[in-house]
């Protein structure tokens, strides 16, 4: 026998913010160099159709690492406090032996509260920068028995801000863009940052050391030891967007093309598209110009925002490289589950946006999903069918062996509608792509999606997803969305007032209702019989 493949696997789960899918070279992408990236999906499997269960941070991240959707694990927005004993899969891997650790952003608690581990705040205090962390805490966070945290994006917090201010206290102000060493118009810049003090970088350094901690308790070769479960979460290229210089030179805007957007194109769209306001909501107020389409967008500034985003995109690439590099030279690779994804997209400028949040477009919502696992799944293999984010957990537990509670029963791998066991990821909705991935079955035929705002005005949506169309339709009012995609690829034109296609907007309401339905929350699980 083979004593590598006897071992049980490591699981390396990757993850970049607001990475949207065609942001890749192996997507297609001609502009942007990703090739350490592109070497997963050449070595695995590219599951070319994956949509976040939500466009928002917090949700789509319990979704990754429950199964679940928003409305079933309940952290439906950012803010929202996601209680620490949640089951996840850390939590399941590490019931069966694993040692499980994020270095990163986790971002499954809230920023502004200081007694959240994800807090902004705290980390830079004399005691803090003296042990290491928020009083030395490093875990364990939901799961994960060991944590090194970024919290933030272009800001000293986490630990990662506790060892900038410890170790390279001159460095700190270098994050700021009254520090830039040159602007890339008003919504970029290079920044002084050294790349080496970068935080993508802190995180390929603190990866490759857990990676080798954990490498020295099970040398190639042996059989015993523990597996590992790591998180590498890295907080690009969410903006702000703020390369490090060195990166920023490498690309170019005007060689590179512009936004997918129309002139014209909003005056089909619901009333918040505009940020104006509608007959449905009493106290209505615009969200901030965050938030609204706005025709008339800088071309410039938007080639600027992107070169800026594919530069750190680069530099993300890089440090994924590095981590590859340190499982391979502790003979760790074809024993580790690779899988790399992002939580949600980024809008760049298409349809005249910015960012993330209430916008279903694929710019948004669609995002890379690869698969590295040689004894397990084929090289060079493209998924086409529609996948899930939700789907990841299920397919790690198939491979890993780790028993998950799924209705209706995924398949024979899995406890089904049994009671609660210990050691068992609950209430699974996503479906393990095991056999997807080897071309023995399909994926899925369609998405969900889903996106919650309390805010004013109210904005509760869910898309349906299908080959042939994107339905959206938004809770308690008549307006919505619904475009033909085969004809209109990228959703121009709004035909949810077309009366040709009233029975086909019917057809695909009632399938989206079929899938809501399937996907309530059903926890806690059931511990006896009724």
């Amino acid at each position: 026998m083979d004593t590598q493949r006897a071992r049980r696997p490591n699981v390396l789960l990757i993850m970049a913010d607001q990475l949207r899918w065609d942001a890749i070279g192996a997507q297609g992408n001609p502009h942007v160099r990703t090739p350490h990236l592109d070497r997963l999906a050449r070595e695995g499997v590219r599951f070319a159709r994956c949509y976040t269960s939500s466009p928002i941070c917090m949700p789509a991240r319990a979704s990754v690492l429950t199964g679940r959707w928003p409305h079933a694990h309940g952290l439906w927005d950012n803010g929202v406090r996601f209680p620490p004993q949640t089951w996840t899969l850390a939590t399941a891997l590490a019931a069966h032996g694993y040692r499980t650790g994020i270095v990163g952003k986790g971002h499954l608690d809230v920023h502004h509260l200081p007694q959240s581990p994800d807090s902004f705040e705290g980390w830079d205090t004399p005691e803090a920068m003296a042990s290491g962390g928020k009083g030395g805490w490093h875990g364990p966070y939901y799961g994960f028995q060991e944590a090194h945290l970024t919290c933030s994006h272009n800001k000293a917090s986490g630990h990662y801000g506790t060892w900038l201010h410890r170790e390279h206290p001159q460095a700190v102000p270098l994050l700021s863009r009254a520090q830039a060493v040159a602007e890339m118009g008003p919504h970029a810049w290079q920044s002084a940052l050294p790349v080496e003090l970068h935080a993508s970088t802190w995180i390929g350094d603190r990866s490759i050391d857990f990676i080798r901690r954990h490498a020295g308790a099970h040398p190639a070769g042996e059989a015993a030891g523990a597996p590992f479960f790591l998180w590498a979460s890295f907080p690009d290229p969410h903006p702000p967007l703020c390369p490090p210089a060195a990166y920023a030179e490498r690309y170019h805007p005007a060689d590179l093309p512009p936004p997918r957007r129309r002139r014209g194109e909003l005056a089909d769209k619901p009333a918040h598209f505009r940020g104006e306001a509608d007959a449905f909501e009493p106290g209505w107020r615009p969200y901030g110009r965050g938030h609204v389409a706005r025709e008339g967008r800088d071309d410039r500034a938007d080639a600027q925002a992107r070169a800026a985003y594919y530069a750190m995109t680069e530099l993300v690439d890089h440090n994924v490289g590095r981590i590859l590099a340190a499982l391979e030279e502790t003979g760790q690779l074809d024993n580790t589950i690779v899988v790399a994804i992002a939580d949600h997209g980024e809008m760049l400028g298409d349809h005249w946006l910015d960012g993330k949040g209430p916008w279903h477009y694929d710019g948004c919502t669609r995002v890379p999903f690869l698969l590295r696992f040689p004894p397990a799944v084929p090289a060079g293999r493209v998924v086409e069918d529609f996948v899930s984010q939700c789907d990841l957990a299920p397919t790690v537990c198939r491979l890993t062996g780790v028993p998950a509670t799924t209705w209706p029963p995924a398949d024979e791998s899995y406890a089904g509608g049994r009671l609660a066991e210990p050691g068992v990821l609950p209430d699974v909705q996503g479906r393990s792509l095991v056999d997807a991935a080897r071309g023995e079955a399909p994926a899925r035929p369609h998405a969900l999606i889903e996106t919650e705002w309390r805010w004013v005005p109210g904005l509760h949506l869910k898309t349906l997803r299908t080959p042939e169309w994107r339905l959206t339709v938004y809770a308690g009012r008549p307006t919505g969305e619904l475009y033909r995609l085969p004809d209109d690829p990228d959703e121009f034109t709004n035909r949810w007032d077309d009366p040709a296609l009233r029975g086909v907007r019917l057809e695909l309401t009632e399938l989206l209702l079929q899938e809501v339905l399937q996907t309530e929350g059903r926890l806690p699980p059931r511990v006896v019989e009724n």
